[in-house]
Parts: C-alpha cells; sequence; structure tokens
C-alpha cells in the first residue's frame, strides 16, 4: 500500500514537471526506479526474498526506461542543435 502511495506522488511530481525537465520514458523509468527501490528496501526489512527480488527487477527495469528516454533526449538535442547550426 505504501509502495502504490510513494509511486503515485512522484509520478504527480513528476509528471507536473514533465514538461520542463523529462520525457514520458524518463518519467516513468524513474518512478518505476524508485518504486523499485522502495520494495527492495521493504523486502530486506521483512525478510522477505521475494519482494526484494521484485523490487530489485523493478528498479533495474527502471533504469533502462530511464535511460532510454534519456538517449531519447540527446538525440533531439542533438538534432534541434544540428538544425540550428545548419540554418
Amino acid at each position: 500500500m505504501e509502495t502504490s502511495f510513494y509511486s503515485m506522488a512522484i509520478w504527480l511530481w513528476l509528471t507536473h514537471y514533465k514538461e520542463i525537465l523529462m520525457n514520458k520514458d524518463q518519467v516513468k523509468g524513474r518512478v518505476e526506479e524508485v518504486t523499485g527501490k522502495i520494495k527492495e528496501a521493504t523486502g530486506v526489512v521483512l525478510e522477505d526474498k521475494a519482494m526484494e527480488a521484485e523490487g530489485n527487477l523493478e528498479k533495474n527495469i527502471g533504469k533502462v526506461q530511464a535511460g532510454f528516454g534519456d538517449l531519447k533526449e540527446e538525440i533531439k538535442d542533438e538534432i534541434k542543435k544540428e538544425i540550428k547550426d545548419g540554418s
């Protein structure tokens, strides 16, 4: 239940600022990463290996998705730079 609350709070904050800061993959990836970290830590505290492993998996999936979003932003910035320099 707490994981959902934290996910929603992070999601709301990031989506509010996504126009300025990040693209959709960056936002979703970072939310997934934080949610996974929380779930992983909860699994450690509760000594629940399955929850810990699930959290670790979510965390790493989030890192990959955020990294993909970062790459998209870099490509977009390079294209904008080339268009600006070429004109």
